[in-house]
């Protein structure tokens, strides 16, 4: 990174947290100018966001991430290596990128154009556990309510209210029963406005749906203009 786009970064931390409400980042964090950030979302311990977009109440400690969507309320330990990283072609007879990329890594290209993305967008939930040390490849989504153990390499697709875990990462259990991750998908807690999830409260930490589907009615989304972008399904492992 250019010491001027860290200069300016610094420069930018007063002018974002105005304009995000709750916005807080340390001096040795970092964002690109495209990272779009919602409320209360926190950069701890050295983070690196670029071409990312940030749900609210989510925070960060120490992750490098991009190209990028994380959802609203989830939770990135340190250490934290979350897309960008690029991607190599098995089938072709080199994985070499001079053979099918006009990006140039090393100064010259034998493509007339990109034969392979190499950048597949990674995508993580609402309401996402990602423990310390974890590696999630480029192009996998991981659904709502997931957590992903400490040094974890994630390597495809993780379903909605999975714990995984190991390298690469394998589900382990599911948090819930299936009838109620149904429930919860359909409720999107994570886009109920804010002082109605403050009254929930109580609710979350004692694991009452039921009650949680009273307070809040139909689902979230349906009264928030602000919600999270849904997460596409994912059939697991």
């Amino acid at each position: 990174m250019e010491l001027i786009d860290r200069i300016k970064w610094v420069l930018s931390l007063k002018k974002r947290a105005r304009q995000t409400p709750g916005f807080r980042s340390s001096l040795s964090s970092y964002a690109s100018p495209d990272v779009t950030f919602g409320e209360n979302v926190r950069l701890w311990g050295g983070t690196k966001l670029t071409n990312a977009s940030v749900g609210r109440f989510t925070y960060f400690a120490g992750t490098k991430a991009s190209n990028i969507t994380v959802g609203a309320f989830c939770s990135i330990g340190p250490g934290t290596r979350l897309g960008g990283m690029g991607d190599h072609p098995i089938s072709m007879l080199s994985t070499h990128p001079v053979f099918y990329s006009t990006l140039e890594q090393c100064g010259e290209s034998f493509a007339d154009r990109d034969h392979f993305n190499e950048y597949k967008r990674t995508a993580i939930g609402n309401d996402v556990w990602i423990g310390a040390n974890v590696v999630v490849l480029d192009g996998v989504t991981i659904g709502n309510g997931a957590i992903v153990a400490a040094g974890a390499i994630v390597t495809k697709d993780v379903p909605a209210y999975a714990i995984v875990g190991g390298v690469p990462a394998k589900v382990l259990k599911h948090r819930f029963a299936e009838a109620d991750i149904e429930r919860l998908e359909q409720l999107q807690w994570w886009n109920a406005p804010v002082e109605q999830l403050r009254e929930c409260a109580a609710l979350v930490r004692n694991g009452n749906i039921d009650g949680l589907e009273k307070k809040l009615g139909a689902p979230a989304r349906e009264s928030n203009p602000h919600a999270s972008a849904p997460v596409p399904a994912v059939s697991g492992y």
